[in-house]
Parts: structure tokens; C-alpha cells; sequence
């Protein structure tokens, strides 16, 4: 049985927002703006992967996590391709812990680099 990749719209915009634009696992561009003369188009290559998996036969499944929980935001990474294929196939080298610290560590990074930006403009108290 394959379970169902549905994800709020909030949480998608919420991934990609703490994503910065990037791999959360490489930390490469996986989103890529390219201008042209008939305008501006956007392109990501990134993937939303489950750090505990959603389907039975799947890397890292946890029978006794709760279905409804499995599509949220602490349970899913935005990857590139590449290293989505990778923690997939090697389930014993990148376990969940492991993968839910990674989100941890680079999720932090995001926030405290749009507290610093926040705080250089007058919204965040700057004064010239």
C-alpha cells in the first residue's frame, strides 16, 4: 500500500522558506532563477523527502509513528535529488536521528541568519 504525498500548502512554503534555496542535506543551490529576453523563469530541482518514511517497505519506516504525523514539517527535508537517492538507499548510514539533527542544525542556521537580517533593518530596531 502506498500512502499518500499530500502536504499542507503551509508546510510546503515553510520548507522551502527555511530551505534558503538549498539542499538541506549539501547544502547546494537547488533553486535557480534565470532571466531571459522574454522574462524571468523559475526552476527547483529539490525534492521533499521523509526523514521517517512514509511507506511500509521504505527506508527508515517506523510502524509506530502516526500516519497523520509522517507529512509534516518536522518530518520532511527539502534535497536535492542526488542526496534524496542517497539517504534512501543507505537507511543504516543516515538514520533517523541522525537526519532529524542534520534538519535541526541547518534549520537553525536559516533562522539565525533572518534574525541578523532582520535586525539591520529599521523593523528589527535598526536606527541609522
Amino acid at each position: 500500500m502506498t500512502n499518500n504525498r499530500s502536504y499542507k500548502e503551509v508546510t510546503k512554503k515553510n520548507l522551502f522558506l527555511l530551505s534558503r534555496g538549498l539542499c538541506e542535506f549539501c547544502e547546494k543551490p537547488i533553486m535557480f532563477v534565470r532571466e531571459s529576453e522574454t522574462g524571468t523563469t523559475y526552476q527547483n530541482i529539490c525534492e521533499v523527502a521523509h526523514i521517517s518514511a512514509l511507506n511500509k517497505t521504505a527506508a527508515r519506516y517506523d510502524p509506530d509513528i502516526p500516519l497523520e504525523s509522517l507529512n509534516e514539517i518536522d518530518n520532511l527535508m527539502i534535497l536535492c535529488p542526488n542526496c534524496h537517492k542517497k539517504i534512501d538507499k543507505m537507511p543504516t548510514s543516515f538514520s533517523t536521528d541522525y537526519l532529524k539533527h542534520k534538519k535541526e542544525i541547518f534549520e537553525s542556521e536559516t533562522i539565525s541568519q533572518a534574525v541578523t537580517l532582520l535586525n539591520k533593518t529599521e523593523i528589527g530596531g535598526h536606527k541609522d
